[in-house]
C-alpha cells in the first residue's frame, strides 16, 4: 500500500541522515587533511 511506502522511505531517509551525521566528523577531518596538505 501507498501507507507502507511512505513509511519505508521515512525509514530510509532516517538511516541515511543518521549515517551522515556520523560519517559528517570524519569527512570534517578529511577535508581539512587536504587543506593543510
Amino acid at each position: 500500500t501507498n501507507c507502507k511506502k511512505g513509511s519505508l522511505l521515512g525509514y530510509y531517509t532516517h538511516k541515511i541522515r543518521k549515517a551522515f551525521k556520523e560519517m559528517e566528523p570524519v569527512l570534517k577531518q578529511i577535508q581539512t587533511k587536504d587543506v593543510s596538505y
